[in-house]
C-alpha cells in the first residue's frame, strides 16, 4: 500500500431505505488537502465506480443501492482501504498513517477487523509466498500442505477474534470464502462445500474459481463454447453458483455467439431460473441490446466527422458491405489488430468492401497521432469523442473494445459477433456477405 503523507478523516453513513434498499454515502474531510474520494463496490452484476468529490466545506454524498452485503474499497490519493458492508450499516471511518484505517458506528466491528486481518495476511505476500514455492518446483503434496498451513492460520486467527469483534455471519461466510478460494486455484480438487451458501458470490476470488472451475477445451467440429460452458454450469453447479455461472457464459455469448445460439440460451435461462429475478432482470437487459443487432435488423445509422471534419454517415456506403471497427488508443487489442485489418483490406481491395474505423477517444488528436503512429491509411477514419456514452456506441451496444459488425449492402446487421480481422472466420463472412 502507498503512503499517505498528511492526516485525513471522512465519515461513511449507510442506511437502508425501504424497498429500494438505497444507501446514501456521506462524509466530511477534517483535515486533508484532498479533492475527491473513490468508492469501489464489487457487485456479482455491475461494479459500482463512484467519484465523491469534495465541496468547499469538504464534504461528500452519495447514494448507491446495495440489496444484500458487498465487499468495496475506499481510494483516497493511492491509498486503497478495503470495505465490507452491509444493508443496515451505519459506519464512520476515519484513516491518519499512524493509526491506520479506523471504523466507529453500528456494525463497524466488521471492518475493524478486517482491517487488523489484512495486516497479519497481506494478499499480496500470500501471493508471493505461493508463487515463490511454485517457481521452485515445490511437488504437488508439499504445496497441498504449505496451502492448508496458510488456510489454517487464518482460520485460527478468525476464531481466536470472532467473539471480541463480534462479527457477523455475512462477513465471515464473506472472509472465509475469500481464503479459501484464493488458496484453491493452486489445487488439484475444488473444496468442500463449494456451492454451499449464496452469499459466497460476494467473493470475486470465489466468482473468478468458478469461472474456471469447468472451462470447456476448444470445442470440436464447430461447437459453441458457449453452449457447452452453459450446459456443464446446468448439469454440474447447484443453487445460486449455478445461475450466476449460467448468466456469466450466456452474457459472453451475447457478446460473441450466433444470434440462434444467443436467443436459445437466453430463453432457455430465462426458463430456468425461477428463484433469482436479479440475475434475469440483469441478463435481460444485456439481450436486447444483443436483439438490436439480429442479422437482418436496419444498421442504426449515424453522422460523424472524418480526419478533415467533413461528415460521413453510414448511409452514404449503401450499396456496399461495411466492416465496422470500434477502437481507441488505450485498447492494446485494438491497435494490434490494425496489422491484421492492414492484410484483409488489401485481400478484398477490388470488392465492394469499406472498412469504417470509429475511434471513441476523448481526444481526437490523440488518436490521429496514433493513426500515423501505426502507418495506418487506408479505410474510412471516424471519430467520436464521447467514448462508450456516444450514440453510435449506444446504438451498437459497444461496451467493450475493440468491437466489430459486419453490415450488408441494404444497410441491415450482417453479423454482429465481434470477429476480429485476425480470426479466420472473418474471411467467409465477408465472402458470405460481398456475394448476396
Amino acid at each position: 500500500m502507498s503512503k499517505i503523507t498528511q492526516i485525513w478523516f471522512f465519515a461513511l453513513f449507510l442506511s437502508n431505505i425501504n424497498l429500494a434498499s438505497a444507501q446514501t454515502i456521506k462524509g466530511t474531510i477534517q483535515q486533508a488537502n484532498l479533492e475527491e474520494v473513490n468508492i469501489l463496490i464489487d457487485d456479482i452484476l455491475t461494479d459500482i465506480d463512484t467519484i465523491l468529490v469534495l465541496d468547499k466545506n469538504k464534504n461528500f454524498k452519495a447514494t448507491l443501492s446495495l440489496k444484500d452485503s458487498r465487499s468495496g474499497i475506499i481510494i483516497a490519493e493511492g491509498e486503497e482501504i478495503e470495505l465490507f458492508i452491509e444493508p443496515q450499516d451505519d459506519i464512520f471511518f476515519a484513516f491518519d498513517t499512524k493509526k491506520g484505517a479506523v471504523f466507529s458506528g453500528k456494525n463497524s466491528s466488521n471492518n475493524n477487523f478486517l482491517q487488523s486481518f489484512r495486516r497479519q495476511f497481506d494478499k499480496a505476500d500470500i501471493e508471493i509466498g505461493i508463487s515463490s514455492k511454485i517457481k521452485k518446483k515445490t511437488p504437488q503434496i508439499a504445496l497441498s500442505k504449505y496451502l492448508d498451513s496458510l488456510q489454517t492460520a487464518q482460520f485460527n486467527y478468525i476464531e481466536r477474534k470472532k467473539a471480541l469483534y463480534q462479527l457477523s455471519d455475512d462477513f465471515l461466510v464473506y472472509l472465509k470464502t475469500d481464503i479459501i478460494y484464493q488458496l484453491a486455484k493452486y489445487r488439484t480438487e475444488a473444496p468442500d462445500g463449494i456451492f454451499a451458501d449464496g452469499r459466497m458470490l460476494v467473493s470475486s476470488a470465489y466468482r473468478a474459481y468458478l469461472e474456471g472451475y469447468l472451462k470447456t477445451d476448444k470445442p470440436q467440429n464447430g461447437e459453441s463454447i458457449y453452449v457447452l460452458e452453459y450446459e456443464n454450469a446446468k448439469k454440474n453447479l447447484k443453487g445460486k453458483a449455478k445461475f450466476y455461472r449460467m448468466m456469466q457464459v450466456v452474457q459472453q455469448a451475447i457478446d460473441n455467439d450466433t444470434d440462434e445460439n444467443v436467443q436459445n440460451l437466453f430463453y432457455d435461462f430465462r426458463r430456468n431460473n425461477s428463484s433469482y429475478s436479479d440475475l434475469t432482470i440483469f441478463l435481460q437487459n444485456k439481450y436486447k441490446g444483443r436483439e438490436s443487432l439480429f442479422a437482418g435488423t436496419d444498421a442504426p445509422n449515424f453522422i460523424l466527422s472524418d480526419s478533415l471534419g467533413k461528415k460521413v454517415s453510414l448511409r452514404d456506403f449503401k450499396g456496399k458491405i461495411v466492416y465496422l471497427d470500434f477502437w481507441a488508443t488505450n485498447c492494446t487489442p485494438c491497435l494490434k489488430n490494425f496489422q491484421h485489418s492492414n492484410n484483409l483490406r488489401e485481400q478484398f481491395k477490388n470488392d465492394d468492401l469499406v472498412f469504417l474505423y470509429i475511434s471513441l477517444d476523448e481526444s481526437q488528436e490523440n488518436a490521429r497521432k496514433m493513426l500515423e503512429k501505426l502507418k495506418v491509411s487506408g479505410g474510412v477514419q471516424l471519430f467520436d469523442t464521447k467514448g462508450f456514452d456516444s450514440d453510435v456506441a449506444m446504438a451498437y451496444n459497444v461496451k467493450s473494445l475493440p468491437n466489430y459488425v459486419v453490415i450488408d449492402r441494404n444497410g441491415k446487421i450482417f453479423n454482429a459477433q465481434n470477429i476480429s480481422p485476425w480470426e479466420t472466420k472473418i474471411l467467409g463472412v465477408l465472402k458470405n456477405a460481398l456475394e448476396k
